[in-house]
């Protein structure tokens, strides 16, 4: 994504899963030095700074998970 002025990287990436009717989308961002980078152009999660892990979703069990209207309505209240 971008190079800072110390030379590290900024890395994002991304994977979709598709089970059933639901896709996930599973989004890392974060910062990399360039010598943790392997031979293969790959990084261990490990070597990832600063990271940013994202999952969303589509599909009946995502619809499933969301709270109802009376729920949202009691957590803002209480």
């Amino acid at each position: 994504v971008g190079v800072q002025p110390n030379g590290n990287l900024l890395v994002s990436g991304s994977q979709s899963i598709k089970q059933n009717r639901d896709l996930q989308t599973i989004t890392i961002t974060g910062e990399v030095r360039p010598y943790d980078i392997s031979g293969n152009n790959t990084v261990l999660s490990t070597y990832v700074a600063n990271a940013e892990i994202v999952v969303s979703g589509k599909g009946p069990l995502m619809r499933k998970q969301r709270q109802g209207i009376i729920t949202q309505v009691l957590n803002f209240l209480f």
